[in-house]
């Protein structure tokens, strides 16, 4: 549902309560989707919860979002930073973040299908010929998506090869990071960020500070 323009909540009654971030921590929870490995699970975002609480992030409740990839699990490096973002992401929200690997562009579709049954899932894939978005401009959307009542966004990164052009007449949203050539494992690093920058110009957080050096 449509609530206007976009604005700052007040802070809630009670503080908000840090809950665990392992949505899909074991294969024997029944909560892996098909085709997909065993995700990332953080548990360390108590230093950046604590400088959150002072912001009520409630407009995102009822909106998940995964950051899915296809292919190979990224090294651990790349996993830690991202951890970063997917602790703060989770931290911001009831409904939670997700970070499901698939192994085939085919095992993403069809978990994707099967959410379509639940909701009405849009899928964003991040490709070089996709559009390019101002983390501002990119907010913006996100908070129109959230307003029309959009209950999942998946961002997929895919496999080493680049997106089938089958996968690019399907996605939803085509979404491009830059001109420039990125190793999969950053462009996670990279969405998952501005992901979670998105949420505090929604927020009126201070992280981002736009035009400055």
């Amino acid at each position: 549902m449509k609530t206007g323009n976009l604005h700052i909540l007040p802070m809630p009654a009670k503080p908000m309560q840090r809950r665990s971030f392992c949505p899909l921590k074991a294969e024997s929870s029944g909560s892996i989707p098909d085709g997909a490995t065993t995700p990332i699970c953080n548990e360390s975002a108590d230093e950046v919860f604590a400088s959150l609480q002072d912001f009520s992030w409630s407009y995102t409740d009822g909106v998940r979002i995964w950051i899915a990839a296809v292919g190979a699990r990224p090294r651990k490096g790349f996993d830690d930073l991202v951890r970063i973002y997917l602790d703060r992401i989770a931290a911001t929200s009831k409904s939670g973040v997700e970070s499901p690997l698939f192994r085939s562009e085919d095992a993403l579709w069809h978990t994707v299908e099967r959410e379509r049954a639940r909701s009405a899932p849009l899928l964003v894939l991040l490709d070089e010929h996709g559009k390019q978005m101002p983390s501002e401009d990119f907010a913006r959307w996100l908070g129109r998506e959230r307003d029309d009542g959009r209950q999942l966004i998946v961002f997929a990164i895919g496999p080493a090869g680049g997106w089938s052009e089958e996968s690019r007449q399907r996605a939803a949203v085509l979404l491009s990071l830059g001109k420039m050539t990125q190793a999969h494992e950053l462009a996670r690093v990279v969405i998952a960020e501005q992901i979670y920058r998105a949420l505090t110009i929604l927020a009126g957080h201070p992280y981002h500070r736009s035009g400055s050096r």
